[in-house]
């Protein structure tokens, strides 16, 4: 996990994703329909052997086609709880920092959090008038501030990085997977092993 900087968790359009995954749920629409028409053409009015490598090449091409489907479908629903995810920990980090930005306190991109150069009035009659009590009460919280955003971003990290690896493994569903083999004569030997 990588953790996002202040600029680019302000930057992130999480809407986005869940925009893709619509435009991928329509592809995968597209691609069934084209499966199930090449699969329901008529096959004979051609035949020979190019026909019969043509419709095999077809029948390879519609599987080909439905396993991309089934990828787009499922990574569309990994990006829409990605992006549900997403919005939340950025939400969590933007309210984290308008409280640290309305105090007075400065951020810096990397979630490192310093006090404001003058001591607020109220802070100095919370210190009894001693400039430099409200100075370290002051470091004190930008400390603290500066932890509460570092988690909030590493939330916004990890939700990211948890879209990206489902989405990932949605795509890779688009190849098919070959069968298991095993060697003649392996033991155990099932029934339709035994069959063959």
């Amino acid at each position: 996990m990588t953790r996002p900087t202040v600029e680019q968790a302000e930057r992130w359009r999480p809407g986005m994703l869940a925009e893709a995954a619509g435009e991928w749920d329509t592809a995968a629409g597209r691609l069934l329909a084209r499966a199930d028409d090449l699969a329901r053409q008529n096959r004979g009015a051609w035949t020979g052997t190019s026909a019969g490598q043509a419709w095999r090449d077809l029948d390879d091409s519609a599987t080909a086609a439905t396993h991309l489907a089934r990828a787009l479908t499922a990574a569309a629903v990994a990006a829409r709880d990605g992006a549900t995810l997403i919005t939340g920990a950025r939400t969590g980090v933007l309210i984290l920092l308008a409280e640290i930005r309305g105090d007075g306190y400065l951020v810096a991109d990397d979630g490192a959090v310093r006090p404001p150069d003058v001591v607020p009035a109220q802070v100095r009659v919370v210190c009894g008038g001693d400039e430099a009590v409200a100075r370290s009460l002051m470091s004190a919280r930008a400390t603290t501030l500066a932890d509460d955003l570092g988690r909030a971003l590493d939330r916004l990290g990890e939700a990211d990085t948890d879209a990206a690896r489902d989405i990932a493994e949605a795509f890779d569903m688009a190849a098919p997977q070959a069968e298991a083999t095993r060697p003649a004569g392996a033991w155990p030997v099932d029934a339709a092993g035994v069959v063959a």
